[in-house]
């Protein structure tokens, strides 16, 4: 987000926020260039619906500039015991994503955990998701799911040590990601926020939310950087527990605000010109819908020219072809100005 609040970082994590700050400058601090492939500038309806002329997923891959995958909630499973992550990977394949982006509970113990075999068979994926640490990997690793931290040697299996871009914070579960994204930057911070134990104070440490805050006063302040900041929560949603000034830290600053957990798509509505704040549902083992389905679907966020701008759709998993999210599930970030609205798009 383009419109920061300063607050000073604390001492007991300016030296990690040096380090990464470091980083960051030597690789923004000028445009890297990205494909030139522009979209038709959409519609902006009285009612304050933006009407993108897409109707269809390809033509949306073929408009944008570079684009990204963020999933949830697979319990261990993989496209070889599951056909949602199978249709996943393979649409993230199709869509070009440049990485994907997990937000926990991607292990089960006891169950088939077929992911490992996948990462084991697919380098090419392995080496770009960057998962999130939460309840499933602390009862995996660790003595339950309320080991705070246990789940951390995800991290080690996928590779996450070393590679380009990334600092994992020494207590082992959380870590920054500089991720490219054609001629923009993904500043990606996963945080570990277990559903247990069940007292906040407890499952989101203040240490945690200490380096959040700090590490959003040293990101640099430009259109060209996207912040995504996770949690998996533990309710479902994490932003509210804040205390007032970090919440407008986050809010001003971050463009992407993820939670997990409760296994069902949600925006949570900040404002207009605030974060997009959501939850990003599950791969599989969706919550209940009207209609008798499952809410099984991943989220696929687009770069889009002219205006620079993001557009965030929650795919359904359940049907075995990709099709544009319904209204209510689709949005548009604006990079230059902070405004999110739905998104409709053309019926044909």
């Amino acid at each position: 987000m383009y419109r920061p609040v300063m607050v000073s970082p604390s001492m007991a994590v300016r030296a990690l926020c040096a380090v990464v700050a470091t980083c960051i400058t030597a690789s923004c601090a000028q445009p890297t260039g990205g494909p030139s492939r522009t979209a038709t500038v959409p519609v902006i309806a009285p009612d304050g619906v933006r009407y993108e002329p897409f109707a269809s997923p390809g033509e949306v891959d073929r408009a944008a500039a570079a684009a990204f995958v963020i999933m949830s909630d697979h319990k261990g499973y993989s496209p070889h015991d599951s056909d949602e992550m199978e249709r996943m990977v393979d649409w993230s394949r199709e869509m070009g994503a440049a990485f994907t982006i997990g937000m926990g509970d991607h292990l089960k113990r006891g169950w088939t955990n077929l992911i490992f075999r996948h990462m084991a068979e697919d380098a090419a994926w392995r080496n770009r998701w960057y998962p999130n640490v939460a309840d499933g990997e602390n009862e995996y690793y660790g003595s339950g799911q309320d080991d705070w931290g246990a789940g951390g040697e995800l991290l080690e299996d996928v590779g996450m040590y070393g590679r380009p871009g990334v600092t994992v914070r020494p207590n082992g579960a959380e870590y920054y990601a500089r991720l490219p994204l054609a001629d923009h930057t993904v500043h990606l911070i996963q945080l570990h926020f277990s559903d247990s134990p069940g007292n906040d104070s407890l499952a989101f440490r203040e240490s945690s939310r200490a380096w959040l805050d700090s590490m959003l006063s040293v990101l640099p302040d430009s259109p060209r950087n996207i912040i995504v900041v996770g949690a998996h929560s533990r309710l479902g949603r994490w932003v509210h527990i804040l205390q007032e000034d970090r919440r407008a830290h986050l809010l001003s600053r971050a463009d992407l605000v993820m939670s997990a957990t409760t296994h069902h798509f949600e925006r949570f509505d900040h404002g207009q010109d605030s974060a997009f704040v959501f939850n990003t549902g599950a791969v599989n083992f969706g919550a209940g819908l009207p209609d008798g389905t499952r809410d099984n679907g991943f989220t696929t966020v687009h770069l889009l020219r002219e205006p620079d701008r993001l557009l965030i759709q929650y795919v359904s998993l359940i049907s075995e072809t990709r099709s544009l999210a319904p209204q209510g599930r689709a949005f548009v970030r604006m990079l230059e100005t902070d405004r999110i609205a739905p998104v409709a798009f053309p019926r044909r």
